[in-house]
């Protein structure tokens, strides 16, 4: 009787946790943006992430060869970041850049203010490698806000 006690506690608790909105995004791996989530760069068109106070989606990657530096290209990241509340809120995007074996290609964490019921474009370039925006095949997104 323990045994099945315990299993059928197990049941509905994994059932709770499972329905239960324990993450922060709408998101297609359902993880936690505030802790870091991993995205495919193929599915970015869809990824929308939620906290308590922002939503960022629209994320796109660019990359246009740089005629100065021989072998390298401006990166350019671009996300719209809306504030669903009336006051200011200060907030960090870190993202990362994974090739198919999992290792860092870039990283940017660009931080800023956004005003209450506002909504903006943040964008932040960086020179890399040329190929680099071909060679990223996962993005790791940490959204972080006060």
């Amino acid at each position: 009787m323990k045994r099945f006690g315990l299993g059928l506690f197990l049941v509905v608790a994994s059932t709770f946790l499972v329905g239960s909105p324990l993450h922060s995004g709408d998101t297609k791996d359902k993880g936690d943006v505030e802790k870091g989530l991993e995205v495919k760069v193929a599915d970015l068109e869809d990824f929308t992430a939620r906290t308590k106070l922002l939503t960022v989606n629209n994320i796109s990657l660019k990359e246009v060869v740089n005629e100065d530096i021989k072998g390298f290209s401006e990166f350019t990241v671009k996300a719209s970041v809306k504030n669903r509340t009336s006051e200011q809120v200060h907030y960090i995007i870190m993202i990362a850049g994974l090739n198919a074996e999992k290792k860092i290609m870039w990283t940017l964490a660009p931080r800023t203010a956004l005003g209450g019921d506002d909504q903006h474009v943040q964008e932040e370039q960086i020179l890399v490698p040329s190929g680099t925006r071909k060679a990223t095949e996962t993005l790791w997104i940490r959204l972080v806000n006060r």
